[in-house]
């Protein structure tokens, strides 16, 4: 969910509105990175949590040839005292507290709430994004990306152990809580919330998918496979040839991926059936490093580095089937990105959830145990499961929910009445 802003800023712009993505300089994770959206390079494993500064990744950006698009936004003015547009005095009082403990101590704050205010309506994601949307006064809608409605609904306790760090943290908490009061709404594809395995939150949803950009036609198997084996060869990788490629982009982690059930289903699976499958692992995770060294060598493949998009686009389209988590029952970026390249996805999902809050449920391999995970992969084995059909049904689904112009046009009609 890193570049949800970004992504949405660029669906309004080509659907023809004035949009803008403000940069922040305060999230330097390299998958929040406009660049990671854009251009194609990897990144080593040791990398990816790193600390890194802001001027790194203009360095980084240069050295990689990115050109900033026109609506992105750089702030680097000054600290802005004018209009607040602060209609009552517990905004009033609450801005003086919040200007004198938060935004004045970092020089883009400010700068950064100057530039929302030169917009009609704001769309934010993140801690740092929803706080100075409050400040701004500007109306604005939360699309919350896990951490910060965790936070915001106390199901993220803090980690800090002395008096400072927990009265920091309970003042954050405070402001984030307020600010997703006072939004005009919280938008998500997510029924559950965004809670995860940690918990239901508190708050009213309403149905905002998260759009993406069409991807070409779906090529054939022989072409597919033949395009994946060649492709990372560009990059150092031997693919060994197989029936079934299964790619896992997301972070290889037992508590909120559920990582160890797929590799428990594999275990029990017949050793000369699952030789006809070759799973492909992303090059990350709380339980990388334990994963690599226990997983049978002969069928699995890890990268030794992090993708950015462009390339994990390039191996959706190209490998038979994505899978996902098995733990909470909801989607995320991952497998709206493997459907729109008519890409069948495995994971977990709680149709219940969508169905109460009559949004439709995607038509995903609906596994969540090692029993199901088995199960799905012998029944692609021998056949059952048609995956050309079921990618057609996912690819259907996501035009109906996440193509742009869907997504753009439901997004507008609401925002113009609540705001006019």
């Amino acid at each position: 969910m890193a570049n949800a802003s970004y992504v949405m800023a660029r669906a309004l712009t080509n659907q023809g509105y004035d949009a803008v993505y403000i940069r922040d300089q305060y999230d330097t994770f390299p998958f929040s990175q406009p660049v990671w959206e854009d251009v194609e390079f990897l990144m080593p494993y040791d990398h990816v949590h790193k600390v890194w500064g802001y001027d790194e990744w203009l360095s980084l950006e240069n050295k990689l040839g990115w050109t900033k698009p026109d609506w992105v936004v750089m702030p680097k003015a000054p600290s802005v005292k004018d209009s607040q547009n602060r209609t009552s005095l517990r905004r009033m009082v609450l801005g003086k507290i919040l200007e004198s403990i938060y935004i004045s101590r970092v020089g883009h704050r400010s700068s950064v709430i100057a530039e929302m205010r030169k917009c009609d309506a704001l769309y934010v994601c993140g801690v740092e994004a929803e706080v100075l949307a409050w400040a701004s006064g500007i109306p604005y809608v939360i699309w919350p990306h896990g951490g910060d409605i965790r936070l915001a609904s106390g199901l993220s306790p803090s980690k800090a152990n002395s008096l400072r760090g927990k009265m920091s943290n309970f003042i954050m908490r405070f402001y984030l809580k307020t600010a997703f009061d006072d939004c005009l709404w919280i938008g998500t594809h997510d029924p559950k919330g965004v809670g995860g395995n940690q918990g239901v939150v508190p708050y009213a949803l309403e149905h905002l998918p998260l759009p993406l950009l069409d991807r070409p036609p779906r090529l054939s198997k022989t072409e597919r496979h033949k395009n994946l084996i060649e492709y990372m060869a560009q990059y150092g990788i031997s693919i060994p040839s197989a029936d079934y490629y299964v790619f896992i982009p997301s972070r290889i982690d037992f508590f909120w991926k559920g990582t160890d059930l797929l590799l428990d289903a594999i275990s029990k699976i017949e050793k000369n059936d699952i030789q006809k499958i070759h799973f492909i692992f992303s090059g990350w995770g709380q339980n990388y490093n334990d994963v690599k060294k226990s997983a049978p060598n002969n069928i699995c493949t890890f990268l030794p580095f992090s993708v950015s998009k462009p390339i994990l686009f390039k191996l959706f389209m190209y490998v038979d089937i994505v899978v996902d988590q098995f733990l909470f029952g909801s989607y995320g970026a991952v497998a709206i990105e493997a459907m729109s390249c008519a890409t069948p996805v495995m994971m977990s999902i709680d149709v219940d959830a969508f169905n109460n809050k009559k949004w439709e449920a995607p038509p995903v391999i609906n596994v969540d145990s090692v029993e199901g995970i088995q199960m799905a992969l012998e029944e692609i084995l021998d056949g059952r499961v048609d995956l050309e059909k079921s990618g057609l049904e996912m690819l259907h689904w996501y035009n109906r929910n996440h193509a742009e112009k869907v997504v753009v046009s439901n997004f507008i009609d609401k925002l113009r009445k609540r705001i006019g």
